[in-house]
């Protein structure tokens, strides 16, 4: 492992939809295991933090693990029926398709448990529902460009500003992976890819930035 390797690993540094596309808003608001990591104060980095590390990942080659071992997989049937009940407005949503907002619906419960492991590590996240339910969907975004009925969104916070972004099931890894300074992302059935594959989704999901830049 060279000596670029070792400085990454022991980065303690200060380096610290709708569609696909993530909308930035000016806000206030607040053996790679699932195991969470306590809060520490050199987790929390800022934006500018985030790019330097990123611009680390895009050009830092990982040494990839000898032997992989890999879980084997099956594909999951989507549910043909799931409700989502809101809690802002107590409103029961019933979706009624076998679609990707009835698999959002039915492991909601999953997904927010995630966001909680992401928040352990010291990312300021929440997840987006509104969409989810029919009649806040209406209300807030049903005449918004870019937000989509039935779907879940990350609202990612640093520095003042939201990023928010449509959820999607490989972000949580990416995420966790990147927030422990890692250089490699381990999948759910313990593939290994190496993380720098995924820069362009990461700058999506934590500064608002799409395509190259």
């Amino acid at each position: 492992m060279n000596k670029k390797t070792l400085t990454f690993l022991g980065l303690s540094l200060t380096l610290a939809s709708c569609s696909d596309q993530s909308i930035v808003e000016n806000d206030n608001a607040s053996g790679q295991s699932d195991k969470v990591e306590p809060i520490v104060e050199n987790n929390k980095r800022s934006r500018e933090q985030w790019r330097e590390q990123l611009a680390f990942l895009a050009t830092h080659e990982p040494q990839m693990p000898n032997e992989i071992c890999i879980a084997m997989c099956y594909e999951m049937a989507m549910p043909y029926a799931a409700s989502y009940n809101c809690e802002a407005c107590k409103h029961k949503t019933l979706f009624a398709d076998k679609s990707p907002r009835c698999t959002i619906a039915g492991e909601l419960n999953d997904i927010k448990t995630r966001a909680d492991k992401l928040r352990k590590l010291g990312l300021v996240v929440v997840l987006d529902e509104c969409c989810l339910c029919d009649h806040c969907y209406a209300e807030k975004y049903e005449s918004t460009d870019n937000i989509e009925q039935g779907s879940l969104y990350w609202l990612i916070t640093n520095d003042g500003k939201t990023v928010r972004t449509k959820y999607d099931d490989f972000d949580f890894y990416i995420l966790r992976d990147f927030l422990k300074r890692k250089d490699l992302v381990t999948s759910f059935n313990g593939d290994v890819n190496p993380l720098k594959n995924y820069v362009p989704r990461l700058k999506e999901l934590l500064l608002g930035e799409t395509g190259e830049k």
